[in-house]
């Protein structure tokens, strides 16, 4: 993909099989993630890496829309995302499991359900919900409710 218009739209429709399909991705979908970051027939460190990066920007920027309201589990989520972009070995572990150093599609077909189309930050979000369901008065701040400095 030389031009970067083609890319980016290549990156749009990337975007939208993982936030909008996730694990309900076809392997068509699945295929287009791997043409997009394979190289030479497999997946290397890099391109894990730079998976690593659009997933989670893209699933940050949607665990903070949905969290928008609770400042705790903002800083949450944005620890997190920062350790899941300085350690991108714990996504290349989860897909390497032959630890010779490269991913296959047959691999990563199977592989990228549970660790690339499903949100990093699913378990924050889910408890974020829970505690709103709850009723924590923690999370349910007031608008008349003065700020913390």
């Amino acid at each position: 993909m030389g031009n970067s218009s083609s890319r980016n739209r290549e990156e749009d429709y990337l975007k939208l099989i993982l936030l909008h399909k996730g694990v309900e991705a076809s392997e068509a979908d699945i295929k287009r993630i791997w043409d997009y970051f394979s190289t030479k027939g497999s997946l290397e460190v890099n391109s894990v890496r730079n998976m690593q990066r659009l997933r989670v920007d893209l699933f940050m920027e949607d665990a903070q829309r949905i969290c928008q309201f609770d400042e705790d589990i903002l800083e949450q989520i944005k620890k997190h995302a920062s350790s899941l972009i300085n350690h991108p070995e714990i996504l290349w572990r989860k897909l390497d499991i032959n630890k010779d150093g490269h991913v296959r599609w047959d691999e990563f077909k199977t592989l990228a359900y549970d660790s690339v189309l499903i949100s990093p930050f699913a378990e924050i979000i889910e408890n974020y919900k829970k505690r709103r369901a709850g009723g924590d008065s923690s999370t349910n701040t007031s608008h008349h409710e003065p700020v913390a400095p």
